[in-house]
């Protein structure tokens, strides 16, 4: 997400972000929600606070308390992972489809060799703004949304 904040192609920017306390980046790790909402939920701030919280799983919910229920929470899931993001950039995509079993981070590590693919430094390095953007768009079209109302990582792109 940080790339594509600093590269400009999400619909907010910088500024609209509120920065972890601890680290000073525009990302805001997982946590207690109890955490959550008494570090950043009880300040005043400029505009409304709105939550994006990106996550992997269909089923968890941020539940935060009560006095903090009236914000409003936006889910995005990572689906895909960064490693069909990988593949896709690779132009392997067609390839990983047709292999037996079908594990994103195996091909990545045989196929690729790719091994620290999860790793910041990996990441910084091999991704920038646009290409992990037009993974992400090219993910979305072969794809399309697996259910009605979910929201994922595409929706979070500005429009061209």
């Amino acid at each position: 997400m940080e790339i594509l904040l600093d590269a400009g192609l999400l619909r907010f920017g910088s500024d609209d972000v509120v920065c972890d306390r601890m680290t000073g980046r525009p990302t805001i790790q997982r946590g207690k929600p109890d955490n959550l909402a008494s570090q950043y939920l009880q300040m005043s701030y400029e505009n409304p606070i709105v939550i994006l919280y990106i996550l992997d799983s269909l089923k968890e919910q941020l539940k935060l308390p009560r006095y903090a229920s009236d914000t409003d929470v936006y889910y995005f899931h990572t689906r895909p992972e960064i490693e069909i993001l990988t593949i896709i950039r690779e132009g392997r995509y067609a390839d990983f489809m047709n292999h037996a079993g079908r594990d994103a981070a195996r091909y990545c590590q045989k196929e690729l060799g790719l091994s620290d693919i999860k790793k910041e430094k990996f990441l910084r390095g091999y991704w920038d703004g646009e290409s992990l953007r037009d993974a992400i768009l090219e993910y979305r079209r072969v794809h399309k949304k697996a259910s009605k109302g979910e929201l994922s990582l595409a929706d979070l792109l500005r429009s061209e």
